[in-house]
């Protein structure tokens, strides 16, 4: 190094192809009347490499360097094995800059742009007494910072406050390096505008950006390392950038490399990547723009936004997989004289009660309040089955808009049945055909559809028929399984076949369709739903609101069916004669198990239930019913205080340890969260005084 002469160049004009001399620290051709950069030409049309010793200076032949300053480090390029393989590609080259001593890389700011600060710096004059300044939002600033504290070149950064973190060193710094910085909230920009502050004293001199020669040819160094490594020019040559400056090195590095004539006269293929959102190379390409587009200064600092998330956790957004827009507003709501006993009278004079009055305006307006809400609580999906039998066609189309509008991506779909005769029950399955036709013609990443169906029990096979017709392949299916036992009792009864049965008969099932809640589900049915690859949703809170029964969570997910989470309404309904003062997911994870509810008669006395013991009874999934005479027991007080221990008796279904009865005089919904070990010969303390119930 000490044999360095730097390489005579002058500077060429790329608007108007005038060459003149470097006055020293030119940026731009002044008798250029345009907006244009400056390129160098070099004295040496063949580059020398030097020894690796010289670190960056290995390719100083052409940099345009006054000097050479230590510390630096060249970028080391190394045949691919592991990506190549993967890639299936048997001659893939990677140039790497940054920290990996063991091939040779010891930038020790860990950062390419060591490679734009060495030849920055190295431009400068040795006595020069102004001042360099640089406005970085990190890693620029770490490089410069380390090149001029190991130089003792004077130099001024500008850094956003939020961003000081990123200024991390090996060892102190020179006193020659001084930091400015913007007030916390500030970003890059701001850190620009202050660096043009210090800028008009006569004190500092710019950095340049882009527009030094210097930094250019300095990045141009990774291509140089490929291509005197490999021995050829590439065909093609990938890189990240950000303002385009990298790629611009890139292409004049293949120029000098052509006229060189050693190595090829290639073109390489220059493939470039930006980060999204912040694309503006992108959109001028997409543009056939040969220039920048405009670009709001407000709008680049959204773009370019960094969210500082230490102390938090980063996790993609929530998926709501089952929920129904038509009950966004029935929150609190209370119908005068509907007291459901039972799951199928909740719906009767709840949920389908609402449907029937529900018009376009209440649609729109229970979308909008649904979607606001799920952005508060994280959900940027949303997998909704809606009904509004008020008035049907145009109301996914509806649902769409206010979709489009919030920003949220949405699955939906119309809820098919004849609860409300055969025209309904047409129009319904109309809407469902005309939005999936609606989204294969729009192509919406954001929007998609499915083919909606209320439960088997509401559906006959010859409205299963016309569903598929009208769906005729081309999408999944979403709809409500075995939710409540009246699903079953009606699957067998009517048809002689089991919901899944039922479903699989139709041609229902596969891994495009969606199977909500599944509660009373027994593993044959199981089986059916693992070998068609159709997914389940789970829907605690509500099934706890509904006092149906518990999702068998823990078998699925260990036969590897697909599970979802899912709101379904999200609103409490009381059952008559029993009231549930803690009804929600949140509390029964907190108790460490899925609490009860039990009911029976009529009137409400405020009887607590503390325990609930069930003994092993092993029946297989609803097959049958058995008595549980003596088997289940309620500790209650009587008047005096005293406690009082009544046996559960009837008839109950029993699913793995979950009792559901009907038709006894209490109603057990028993069972394990998806946490616990099954409670077949166990017992399980239940929240004191949270469920009340009859004597």
């Amino acid at each position: 190094m000490e044999n360095f002469t730097p390489t005579p160049y002058t500077l060429e004009c790329v608007a108007t192809g005038r060459e003149f001399e470097d006055a020293g620290w030119m940026l731009a051709d002044p008798q250029c009347k345009e907006t244009s950069l400056v390129r160098t030409k070099y004295a040496r049309k063949q580059i020398d490499v030097k020894p690796a010793d010289w670190g960056l200076y290995r390719f100083s032949d052409w940099m345009p360097v006054r000097r050479i300053l230590k510390g630096s480090s060249a970028p080391v390029t190394y045949k691919s094995k592991g990506l190549a393989a993967h890639l299936g590609l048997e001659n893939l080259w990677i140039t790497f800059n940054g920290w990996y001593p063991a091939i040779g890389a010891t930038m020790s700011t860990c950062s390419f742009k060591e490679t734009e600060a060495y030849s920055v710096c190295g431009r400068a004059a040795a006595d020069e007494r102004r001042v360099l300044v640089v406005a970085s939002a990190g890693n620029t600033a770490r490089a410069f910072a380390k090149v001029c504290s190991d130089n003792n070149i004077r130099l001024l950064l500008s850094v956003p406050y939020d961003n000081i973190g990123a200024l991390w060193f090996d060892q102190p710094l020179n006193p020659c390096v001084k930091l400015i910085s913007c007030e916390k909230g500030g970003d890059y920009f701001d850190a620009i505008h202050l660096s043009d502050i210090a800028l008009k004293s006569p004190g500092f001199y710019a950095e340049g950006g882009a527009k030094n020669v210097a930094r250019r040819d300095g990045m141009a160094c990774t291509v140089l390392s490929a291509v005197t490594t490999i021995g050829r020019i590439p065909d093609y040559y990938f890189q990240a950038v950000g303002s385009g400056t990298g790629a611009i090195a890139a292409w004049e590095a293949n120029m000098r490399l052509v006229e060189d004539g050693r190595f090829g006269r290639n073109t390489m293929k220059l493939m470039v990547a930006q980060n999204a959102p912040f694309v503006p190379m992108y959109d001028a390409w997409q543009a056939a723009s040969r220039k920048l587009l405009p670009y709001d200064d407000d709008k680049a600092r959204r773009d370019a936004e960094i969210i500082d998330a230490k102390g938090g956790v980063i996790m993609p957004a929530l998926i709501n997989a089952h929920t129904h827009i038509y009950s966004a507003l029935a929150r609190g709501l209370s119908i005068v004289g509907n007291n459901p006993t039972n799951f199928y009278e909740v719906l009767d004079g709840t949920w389908w009660a609402i449907d029937r009055k529900l018009m376009m305006d209440g649609t729109r307006a229970s979308a909008t309040a649904l979607y606001m809400d799920s952005i508060k609580q994280g959900v940027t999906t949303i997998f909704d089955h809606h009904a509004s039998y008020g008035e049907i066609p145009g109301t996914l189309h509806t649902i769409a808009e206010e979709s489009k509008r919030l920003g949220l991506r949405s699955c939906l779909c119309y809820e098919v049945s004849d609860r409300d005769g055969e025209e309904k029950c047409l129009q319904a399955i109309q809407e469902n055909a005309d939005f999936i036709t609606e989204c294969e013609k729009n192509k919406d990443p954001m929007l998609a559809a499915m083919f909606g169906g209320h439960a088997l029990f509401t559906i006959s096979d010859k409205t299963f028929d016309r569903m598929v017709e009208a769906n005729n392949g081309r999408t999944g299916y979403h709809i409500h399984v075995s939710e409540g036992m009246n699903d079953v009792y009606d699957s067998l009864q009517n048809y002689g076949r089991r919901p899944i049965q039922r479903l699989q008969d139709h041609g229902i099932l596969g891994d495009k369709t969606i199977l909500g809640h599944c509660i009373h589900v027994n593993t044959a049915e199981m089986e059916i739903i693992q070998h068609t690859n159709t997914m389940v949703v789970n829907n605690p809170e509500s099934n706890m609101g509904n006092a149906i029964g518990i999702c068998p969570v823990i078998q699925l997910y260990k036969r590897g069916i697909l599970l979802g989470m899912g709101a379904d309404p999200g609103v409490k309904v009381t059952f008559k004669d029993c009231v549930s003062k803690n009804n929600t997911i949140h509390a029964a994870y907190d108790m460490g198990g899925l609490a009860g509810m039990i009911q029976r008669g009529n009137g409400v006395d405020n009887a607590s239930v503390e325990n609930c013991t069930v003994e092993n009874i092993t029946v297989d999934y609803y097959e049958e019913c058995v008595d549980v005479q003596g088997k289940a027991t309620l500790k209650e007080n009587d008047k005096n205080g005293a406690d009082v221990i009544k046996e559960v008796s009837g008839k109950y279904w029993v699913n793995g340890g979950y009792y559901w009865g009907g038709y006894a005089d209490y109603y057990v919904s028993y069972g394990d969260s998806s946490y616990d070990a099954p409670v077949e010969g166990c017992s399980m303390r239940l929240a004191n005084s949270e469920y009340c119930v009859n004597k």
